[in-house]
């Protein structure tokens, strides 16, 4: 399974989308949050396994930005 991370930034029209290294839906979520944490920008990051958004993490409620 192949799953994607989108980032949303204030201030920001651009985006990032990275594709995670995971294999279970638990792993993609933990590395979205790490990815998360890692932009200071970051509003928001959209978890997708092909089309289909599996969830939606938002900064403020990550573990790492608390």
């Amino acid at each position: 399974m192949t799953y994607i991370c989108l980032i949303e930034t204030r201030n920001s029209s651009a985006t990032h989308m990275e594709a995670l290294d995971a294999e279970t839906r638990d792993d993609a979520l933990q590395e979205a949050v790490r990815l998360l944490a890692r932009h200071p920008r970051a509003t928001s990051a959209d978890v997708f396994s092909g089309a289909t958004t599996i969830a939606t993490i938002h900064a403020a409620s990550s573990p790492m930005n608390a």
